[in-house]
């Protein structure tokens, strides 16, 4: 049995998207502004862009320490961050 090593940087540009998510879901709920949701909403975005670049190369949720990327569940490489700032510009069109 092996511990799981979890590198939270790299796991940091979908946490803080979610955790924008759900604030910008309470906002809109507690205040029943709309504009206020998504300016709570872009704030979380562009904020998951630098932690996003910061994450390359970076492994987690890896069954050992010094695993070999085929036994992470989570690996960051350039393909990965690209999708993820396509996404996330995405998402700052839509709001």
């Amino acid at each position: 049995m092996s511990i799981q090593s979890i590198d939270l940087i790299a796991l940091a540009a979908p946490l803080v998207v979610a955790v924008g998510a759900l604030l910008a879901l309470i906002v809109e709920l507690v205040t029943r502004r709309g504009q206020l949701a998504i300016a709570v909403g872009v704030v979380a975005t562009v904020a998951a862009i630098p932690f996003a670049l910061a994450s390359v190369g970076e492994r987690t949720l890896c069954a050992s320490g010094e695993a070999a990327p085929a036994q992470c569940a989570y690996v960051v490489d350039p393909f990965s961050v690209a999708l993820q700032l396509v996404v996330l510009g995405g998402t700052l069109v839509v709001l």
